[in-house]
């Protein structure tokens, strides 16, 4: 069978190569393989079988001239643009290959800057810069009291300017010109329901009326409170979407129904009616609320009473200031009180809710700048190391005739794709280190929910990796690449010896600089956490648990009448005579207080049990601190003068409680089971105040308004931390009474007993429901969660500078040997020792962390005053730190440096002067 005749025209796929290959190429290889294809494949083959291998023989074309190159001179190359970007990236990544070390360490360099600035600046964003989710969030403040006379005194350092807000002053600010409106609320408090089916634990909020509409919030069914509400007992409720639809099934009849929310000391309060549901998801200060209740049953006792009772937010009026707000808040706090010395404070609301955490952040997120821009100055030393050992080759490629701008490009292709790799090795690095950062947060922080990637932090850090590239890779590139190749042949590739080095000295001087900014940092943080970690205590946290319970029922005794509250109709004594109502409820909850403790005790595992008021670090303390108008105590001693204490902790225990906890007895006994209510243990610190001559024995009466308890001192004890490890003892009464805490000490893992705690303090009393249970070293832990978090955050942030200061004085202390071998042989033949060209090169390192001390240290010890709020038994300018940093720096300079050092000593000057 004769051949088609195909005549002149071309195969389809023959325009395939026409752009990428010279015309020479192309009449070569493209006429032969269309020759080929006419006369011997196309006759003797089936249609597919041809086609296939003409694909398979362009293909191959392309391949081998890529791999070969092209047979012309190459300044009469024109190929195709996106062709020459194919084989730019083709010779980086085959260049690469034969050296590994420079493209890996400059892209991990880079991904650990990008990572640790985004996921830092991730948590920032989400606790201090996003906008909260309320309309016009800008104008929302919160708004305080202010005591003057209290700034001096270090026990109200941090609330001084913060206090509460009592009921005279919201009614006065809402008369203010700078306010829209004023809300208060209530932090959300325990509470339960309870019905013939179940009883449970419920978070209620009390809030004002107009304080959801303030926040924008919208309701799902029903609506708001009445303003009436704030101003007379009201029985209406809240409910939020998700204990409507988890309690009652998301019953579309809801509204009007009767809720049986009660107080946990009386089951026989009137029903409260449901008026509205709230949208899905409603959250404030990071608490969410299972149902919200008018204030005005807790604001009219204090319509008179100028006790802090209420958090105050308000929306700013349009074009008023923080400032002015600020300004008449305290005169309208001042006027509502006159006789008191009184101000006023206005924060955002977003500060607010950061509250004592902001500074802290911000000086982590300038920590994680700081190793950012180490990692893009090592970078830099990097790639001047690179562009110098690139002379040579460029020559050789400026002699067979590219032209400076294939250079230029053939960089900038290197230095993107170095770039991209840094960016994915970053934001994979960011990825991790933002869910790292979020586990070891301490809770306090806000929103922790909403923290995720920014994105504007990780185009800033790669925009700032890709500055660096391009600085120190491209800006010498064009240098370069305007100098002869004849120039740089005839110098072997060689720089003169003043820039040889002056650059890389230069680079690493500066990271060693920003390195001691970041370690002398870390070292006063890590200190402050290891002398609050050192604190004495006062107790042993070790295998101890803590059990916290609420009683759901009611602790009146059936043969009072009950009123509209179950206070009794004939004012809290029965109508025969006996003990009051209040005596009669006292003992009834230290016999089922008792029982449980008792009920615990035979648990297995467990060494002893006993209950207290307020365990350590996980409740706040009574801490009696008065002059608060119509609460005034006093502590009466015989033969003295009644005295108000300025702090005291009244603790109600049962007997064994201190021996339990660890607290050790230091005179006299602890309190027995015999013990009545006026037995004593009293604390270190309450003997230093009130007993100089010693406690045991005496006698002394608590008073505070209409509640007098008389007190016999048995035994004195340890002073025990109660709120924070960093402050100062409180004065500390022990007496029994019943508790709704329980503490065990185990002899195993406690998380082997825990399981069996609910079922334990249910067969003791079914309405006894256990809210938490945890740990004392939990709470520990949770207590110093923030300095840890800042000591750990920082300390990895220092380590990662240091080493890469390290690596980048390696390589300097590297390329100055490689490039002096011929000189170092030429001393060696002279009769130099080989041990005195290792000490040349460990002191020229050493001279570099010079430069770099001489830089980074004033700048470090103007950084550490921004710190000195955060430290404990630590100044800012403590010797040692700096010290310390130093030897560190010195001792890390001096590790760089031996191995190049030992390479210099071991160099054999007849290779050297052969090379």
């Amino acid at each position: 069978m004769k051949p088609r005749h195909h005549g002149h025209r071309r195969h389809p796929l023959h325009s395939l190569l026409r752009a990428g290959l010279d015309p020479h190429d192309r009449q070569a290889l493209l006429g032969d393989l269309e020759e080929e294809y006419r006369t011997h494949v196309r006759p003797t083959r089936s249609w597919l079988a041809a086609e296939a291998w003409y694909a398979g023989q362009i293909v191959a074309a392309a391949w081998s001239c890529r791999r070969i190159g092209t047979v012309v001179p190459l300044e009469t190359r024109r190929p195709a643009r996106r062709v020459r970007g194919i084989a730019d990236v083709r010779y980086a990544l085959r260049r690469w290959r034969r050296r590994p070390g420079f493209p890996i360490a400059a892209t991990l360099t880079l991904g650990l800057g990008i990572g640790a600035a985004t996921a830092t600046f991730s948590v920032v964003d989400a606790v201090l810069l996003r906008p909260l989710p309320w309309p016009d969030a800008d104008r929302l403040v919160a708004v305080h009291m202010v005591y003057p006379e209290r700034r001096a005194d270090p026990r109200y350092a941090t609330t001084w300017n913060h206090a509460t807000v009592h009921y005279p002053a919201w009614e006065a600010l809402r008369r203010g010109a700078s306010f829209e409106d004023v809300a208060v609320w209530h932090p959300p408090a325990l509470s339960m329901t309870a019905d013939e089916a179940r009883t449970e634990l419920v978070e209620v909020m009390d809030v004002s009326s107009n304080f959801l509409p303030m926040l924008g919030v919208r309701f799902a069914l029903g609506g708001n409170f009445q303003p009436a509400d704030d101003e007379q007992e009201s029985y209406d409720l809240i409910l939020s979407y998700e204990a409507w639809q988890a309690r009652f099934g998301g019953r579309p009849d809801i509204i009007g129904w009767s809720s049986p929310i009660a107080y946990a000391s009386d089951t026989h309060t009137p029903p409260w009616t449901i008026v509205g549901v709230l949208e899905p998801g409603f959250a404030f200060e990071g608490a969410s609320p299972d149902v919200l209740r008018p204030i005005g049953g807790n604001a009219r006792p204090f319509r008179t009473f100028f006790a802090g009772e209420f958090r105050t937010i308000a929306r700013l009026a349009p074009g008023v200031s923080i400032e002015a707000a600020s300004a008449e808040a305290a005169a309208l706090i001042q006027a509502s009180q006159p006789d008191v010395p009184l101000g006023g404070g206005v924060v955002p609301l977003v500060e607010e809710e950061a509250g004592p955490s902001a500074r802290p952040l911000w000086l982590l997120f300038g920590a994680a700048g700081v190793l950012l821009i180490v990692a893009c100055t090592n970078v830099a030393g990097l790639l001047v190391g690179e562009h110098r050992t690139r002379r040579h080759e460029t020559a050789i490629r400026l002699a067979l005739g590219i032209t400076p701008g294939g250079i230029v490009r053939q960089l900038v292709v290197e230095h993107a794709m170095l770039a991209a790799a840094g960016a994915a090795v970053g934001l994979l690095l960011a990825a991790w280190l933002t869910g790292a950062l979020v586990s070891l947060a301490p809770v306090e922080l806000p929103r922790l929910d909403t923290v995720r990637i920014d994105w504007r932090i990780a185009w800033f850090a790669f925009g700032a990796g890709s500055l660096t590239l391009a600085a120190f890779g491209i800006a010498p590139a064009l240098s370069l690449a305007r100098t002869r190749a004849a120039e740089i042949l005839a110098d072997g590739g060689r720089e003169s010896a003043p820039a040889r080095h002056v650059a890389q000295r230069t680079v690493v001087a500066t990271e060693i600089a920003l390195a001691v900014i970041l370690v002398v940092g870390a070292s006063l943080l890590g200190e402050t956490l290891f002398r609050l970690m050192s604190q004495p205590l006062g107790f042993d946290p070790t295998h101890v648990i803590v059990v916290s319970t609420r009683f759901t029922g009611s602790d009146i005794p059936p043969d009072f009448a009950r009123g509209t509250r179950g206070a009794g109709s004939d004012g809290g004594r029965n109508a025969t005579s006996g003990p009051t109502l209040a005596e009669r409820m006292a003992a009834i909850r230290l016999a089922r207080t008792e029982a449980i403790v008792e009920r615990l005790s035979t648990l297995p595992g467990v060494e002893r049990a006993a209950a207290i008021g307020g365990p350590p670090f996980l409740t706040r303390p009574a801490s009696y601190s008065f002059n608060t108008a119509g609460l005034v105590a006093t502590i009466r001693i015989d033969g003295r003068p009644p005295e108000t204490p300025e702090r005291l902790d009244v603790q109600s225990v049962t007997p064994g409680a201190l021996p339990t906890l660890g607290v050790p007895v230091l005179e006299g006994r602890d309190l027995q089971a015999g013990d009545g209510p006026s037995a004593a243990v009293v604390s270190r610190e309450f003997e230093r105040q009130y007993f100089v001559d010693g406690a045991v024995g005496r006698r002394f009466e608590f008073a505070m308004g209409s509640r007098r308890n008389a007190y016999e001192v048995v035994g004195v004890a340890a002073d025990l931390k109660q709120s924070t490890v960093s402050e100062d003892p409180v004065p500390t009464v022990y007496a029994i009474a019943s508790a709704p805490h329980f503490v065990l000490r185990t002899a195993v893992d406690p998380g082997a007993i825990l399981p069996a705690i609910r079922a334990a303090v249910a067969e003791v009393h079914p309405q006894v429901v256990v809210v938490s249970t945890t740990t004392m070293e939990a709470a520990l832990a949770g207590v110093i969660a923030a300095e840890r978090f800042r000591a750990t955050l920082s300390t990895a942030f220092a380590l990662i500078a240091l080493v890469l200061s390290a690596v980048g004085l390696y390589a300097v202390a590297a390329r100055r040997v490689a490039d002096r071998r011929r000189e170092f042989g030429i001393r060696v033949a002279l009769g130099a020792r080989p041990s005195s060209l290792g000490a040349l090169v460990v002191r020229d390192g050493l001279l570099t962390v010079g430069l770099g001390l001489a830089a980074g240290l004033p700048a470090a010890l103007a950084a550490a005053q921004v710190t000195q709020s955060l430290l404990f038994g630590v100044s800012a300018t403590t010797p040692h730190v700096f010290l310390g940093t130093s030897a560190l720096l010195a001792a890390a300079a001096l590790a760089a440096t031996l191995l190049p050092a030992r390479r210099a000593s071991r160099v054999d000057p007849m290779v050297a002067l052969r090379d």
